[in-house]
């Protein structure tokens, strides 16, 4: 009795030092119920505590000692079953699939099977086996579908989900908002359903459906219980739906719908970095207006004031500390004001208001709107030099053009084939108009004047 007392004293030792995070007692207790106890069941569960708490190498190494000194133990699956788990924990993904298989095939009939076939499925995709993958977690939705530890563990949804997952970074949109719509068919109940909602709307979305999302995502954004974060998205979503949804063909109402959506969240989401970019589809939204008044006819007065509102939002989209967001912001904000100029009867105030233009442009362009530790958003900088050197062409500073276009090709090699042919035909142009200044000076006796 007393040596059985001893026993239980140690083992309960190694609990409460493992509870106080204070591993020197722990282990030192397990090395004396090992030594003392060797074949004792409170040994191997001792055993197995204390590689529980330890780091992936030092797990292993104690999961392979208590392996070999109890091959018939009744914790021996379970240790198996650890191994592969630290391989994964150590982000060796290859050796955390051949463990889990090793582990599949040596237990085909252990309650934990569900769990650890979709581990097997998760390794193999992370090991580099995408095609692999897809076909392990396609048979494991038709085989665990409706098995109740695997539905314990969302394990079914999760395995569909990838499966969206897969056909999405394949660009099959279609058989990925499929994929999606399984989910939250199948498993309603499951956390996945509503990010599975959001990405059969963004599915739809790419394959130019925004009427099909905007049903996706207004489920979405109905939904009470919907976590906050998803919520968001959905919404920001939903406003790029409406926007596109305006743009074929060009109407009022959905870019009005797009609006209500996008104030709302600038109300809602104050501090989020949507709440910046909702700013900046606003702007987008106003500056359509001015595109579908001049096609409307609406007088010039109207179009100006679309500017002028889209002006305000996109200011207000360049208060983001995201360099990405404040980029695109100040690239629309040179549109606008580039637009608002060609409404400009005032040559005078013409120039001074495409100056303006030009010069958000230059910001961009030159990274003058960045910090020092952030990397500039080379679409938005493309985009600008094109515009500013495009401008400098329209206001006639040919050599201000050219000098632009160069300074392009420098940042941007790739586009150096297209941008000095444009540049020789400027030189061109330039050359013709120099000459023709001449002639006007020169008599047709050869004098000048």
């Amino acid at each position: 009795a007393a040596r059985e007392l001893r026993g239980r004293a140690l083992y309960q030792i190694v609990h409460t030092g493992l509870q106080a995070s204070n591993m020197t007692v722990a282990v030192e207790a397990m090395k004396q119920l090992l030594t003392e106890f060797p074949d004792a069941q409170l040994a191997e569960r001792s055993l197995l505590l204390v590689s529980q708490s330890q780091g992936p190498k030092e797990s292993r190494a104690l999961l392979s000692d208590l392996i070999s000194r109890f091959p018939k133990s009744d914790v021996l699956i379970q240790a198996r079953l650890a191994v592969a788990r630290s391989y994964e924990v150590e982000g060796d993904w290859a050796k955390a699939r051949d463990t889990f298989q090793q582990w599949v095939d040596d237990f085909p009939t252990n309650v934990s099977r569900a769990q650890v076939e979709f581990s097997l499925a998760r390794m193999t995709a992370k090991a580099g086996g995408e095609s692999n993958a897809y076909n392990l977690f396609t048979n494991y939705v038709s085989i665990y579908r409706n098995d109740p530890v695997a539905k314990a563990g969302d394990f079914p949804a999760l395995a569909q989900y990838w499966i969206g997952d897969f056909f999405w970074n394949q660009e099959e949109y279609q058989k990925a908002e499929i994929s999606y719509q399984e989910v939250f068919k199948n498993w309603p109940e499951s956390p996945q359903s509503y990010r599975a909602l959001m990405m059969a709307g963004r599915s739809a979305m790419q394959r130019q459906s925004p009427q099909e999302a905007r049903s996706y995502l207004t489920n979405l954004t109905s939904n009470t219980n919907c976590p906050l974060d998803i919520r968001e998205q959905a919404l920001f979503a939903l406003g790029d739906a409406y926007f596109a949804m305006a743009a074929t063909p060009a109407n009022r109402t959905n870019y009005h719908d797009a609006l209500d959506v996008f104030l709302y969240l600038t109300r809602t989401y104050t501090n989020s970095e949507r709440s910046y970019l909702a700013y900046g589809r606003m702007g987008e939204c106003f500056y359509a207006f001015a595109g579908i008044d001049a096609d409307g006819g609406t007088n010039s007065a109207e179009r100006l004031l679309s500017y002028t509102n889209a002006i305000e939002n996109f200011n207000k989209a360049m208060e983001s500390p995201d360099s990405t967001t404040r980029s695109s912001a100040e690239v629309h904000l040179g549109y606008a004001y580039a637009g608002m100029a060609r409404l400009l009867t005032d040559p005078l105030q013409r120039t001074n208001v495409y100056r303006i233009a030009f010069d958000h442009y230059l910001n961009v362009f030159d990274g003058s709107n960045q910090t020092d530790e952030q990397s500039p958003d080379m679409f938005s900088v493309k985009e600008a030099g094109m515009q500013a050197a495009a401008l400098a062409e329209e206001l006639g500073e040919t050599s201000q053009s050219i000098l632009l276009y160069q300074r392009i090709i420098k940042t941007l090699p790739s586009l150096k084939p297209t941008l000095e042919k444009k540049i020789a035909n400027l030189q061109k142009q330039a050359g013709a108009s120099s000459q023709k200044e001449m002639d006007k000076t020169v008599s047709p006796t050869g004098e000048h004047h």
